[in-house]
């Protein structure tokens, strides 16, 4: 609880960002040394890795405060979580900001290779050290928190998504240098975000925060699927497709935003 779930939230949260960053990456280095193949090899190899991980885990929970009820019951039970308008509101101005950055994944590729005509290992440099920078938001959060009123995080955090929206609009497809640039500080904002999200919202559930938690994965995913289409239609380029879907995401998070701050059936303590 408190400080500890919090830089717990931040360590996890950062590798939720940086792994599907880090994949490319880590593909194009084994593509390198091997057939495609091996990708798949390397694949069953780290799912392994965490099947074993998962057997280590231990249940910390004291029996008494177990759940009783069956998988199927705890199924159903996560609807009695989506339910509920301050969780999900929240959920959804989180996810609806970090939607683009799956866009981003699916069109990295073909902005740096097809537009920008960089190498493969090039692009991996430039992808790698975005996915540098993403480690920032999470790191951030986990030294200095919401550094306040969290109205004001997410205010700051919204006009620092727009710049960077609009900076790829504008000046981003002058060079791979400027896009990266023009991106990277998208990154920091929506990593940031996610572990204070996270944290918002089970700090505000004080049951079934199991539930809650996968909820809120849940809604990250699936609203972050939405993204990587939207971010993929017909665009007349890649970048200023990727930056239209910024900016509509943006758009929503805004009014999503206004919706909790005035809609008084929801109340979250913003300290």
């Amino acid at each position: 609880e408190g400080k500890a779930m919090s830089k717990v939230l931040s360590v996890t949260q950062a590798f939720m960002l940086i792994a599907p960053m880090l994949a490319p990456v880590l593909g194009a280095l084994i593509l390198k040394v091997a057939d495609w193949k091996m990708t798949f090899i390397a694949l069953a190899i780290l799912t392994g890795v965490s099947l074993v991980g998962a057997f280590l885990l231990q249940e910390t929970l004291p029996v008494q405060e177990r759940t009783q009820s069956s998988t199927i019951q705890s199924i159903l039970g996560l609807r009695k979580v989506a339910k509920n308008p301050n969780f999900t509101s929240l959920l959804l101005v989180g996810a609806f900001l970090a939607a683009p950055f799956m866009a981003y994944l699916a069109l990295a590729s073909y902005i740096y290779i097809d537009g920008f005509g960089v190498s493969e290992t090039t692009f991996s440099i430039y992808f790698a050290i975005n996915a540098a920078a993403s480690i920032l938001g999470p790191v951030m959060y986990m030294r200095f928190g919401a550094a306040g009123s969290v109205k004001k995080v997410i205010n700051v955090g919204i006009i620092v998504a727009i710049i960077s929206a609009v900076l790829i609009l504008t000046v981003g497809s002058t060079g791979p240098i400027i896009f990266l640039l023009s991106y990277v500080i998208y990154s920091i904002v929506t990593s940031y975000f996610r572990p204070l999200i996270s944290d918002l919202l089970l700090s505000a559930t004080k049951t079934d925060v199991g539930a809650a938690s996968s909820v809120m994965n849940f809604g990250f995913t699936v609203v972050g699927s939405i993204g990587m289409v939207v971010g993929s239609l017909a665009w007349s380029s890649y970048i200023s497709g990727l930056a239209i879907t910024m900016l509509i995401f943006i758009s929503i998070t805004i009014l999503v935003w206004f919706y909790v701050l005035k809609a008084k059936s929801i109340k979250f303590d913003w300290k």
